[in-house]
């Protein structure tokens, strides 16, 4: 998505200040000439906005920013769209009032120079700069916050068109073979153990084996034991986790290499021919 650079944003604003700064005698006659009156009319719009809604409240100011010539009511719209900016995804309340910044960032430079007069005159000389610093600031976050809206919707965009693959199913797979691997093993073992303890304690029953060979036989069917009792655990273990995996990764393995219902295409004979139909 192309991005609006900010010297197009100003050029596309420069005509209303630039009638205001030609016709300073106009702009005299339609706003209060006065700091001091350009004060009380601006705090008397301010009270008014207050009871607006917000969004409503911020257009306000923007229209009485233009109305009287003031280049503070323009900021202080900016600045009411900026904070409304956190609940919405549209940027282009914003770039609206990157405009009005641009506005009264002329206004304020004018006001600055030589050919500015005191017919109109919105803002006192010591105001100018610390009001020229609050609107470059705000300007500053307008365009970071436009940014940022424009990036994330360019990454869900990008996300939506390259969607995570479709499971396989290859990991459950693997993973209940493992599983399935370990079971067997201890299946065995402990089949194994059971073999060997039941020899042991047939060498034990012998009245005839005693002294240190009873002892070793003794010692062999602990042994066998303790493996037949591991190899139940594995074996139980294993299966219970490597059957349901590997039903699992077989399911989503064939969902993964069925073919999609949503698109087809046929070809079918005609008189004149064969025809492409399909659904999309």
């Amino acid at each position: 998505m192309a991005r609006e650079s900010t010297p197009s944003r100003r050029l596309r604003w420069a005509l209303p200040v630039l009638t205001v700064i030609a016709t300073p005698n106009l702009a005299a006659a339609s706003s209060p000439s006065s700091p001091d009156d350009a004060a009380a009319a601006r705090a008397e719009v301010i009270e008014a906005v207050d009871a607006l809604p917000r969004r409503a409240g911020a257009a306000r100011l923007a229209t009485e920013g233009y109305r009287l010539k003031d280049p503070l009511l323009l900021i202080e719209s900016a600045e009411r769209t900026l904070e409304l900016s956190a609940q919405t995804t549209d940027e282009r309340p914003l770039q609206t009032a990157a405009g009005h910044l641009t506005v009264a960032l002329d206004m304020l430079y004018f006001l600055q120079g030589e050919r500015a007069r005191n017919a109109w005159r919105p803002v006192s000389k010591e105001a100018l700069k610390p009001a020229v610093a609050r609107a470059l600031e705000v300007e500053r976050q307008v365009e970071a916050r436009i940014d940022a809206i424009i990036t994330a919707r360019e990454a869900a965009l990008l996300a939506a068109a390259n969607p995570p693959p479709t499971a396989t199913g290859k990991g459950r797979i693997t993973g209940g073979a493992v599983m399935l691997t370990v079971g067997i093993s201890g299946a065995a073992a402990g089949l194994t153990g059971l073999f060997l303890g039941r020899q042991a304690q047939q060498k034990i029953d012998d009245p005839q084996i005693y002294g240190t060979t009873w002892d070793e036989w003794d010692r062999r069917g602990r042994t066998a034991n303790v493996v037949a009792i591991a190899g139940a655990g594995a074996a139980a273990l294993g299966l219970a986790v490597g059957i349901p995996l590997l039903v699992s990764g077989k399911r989503a393995a064939a969902r993964a290499n069925k073919p999609s219902d949503s698109a087809r295409i046929r070809v079918v004979p005609t008189l004149r021919g064969f025809q492409l139909m399909g659904r999309f």
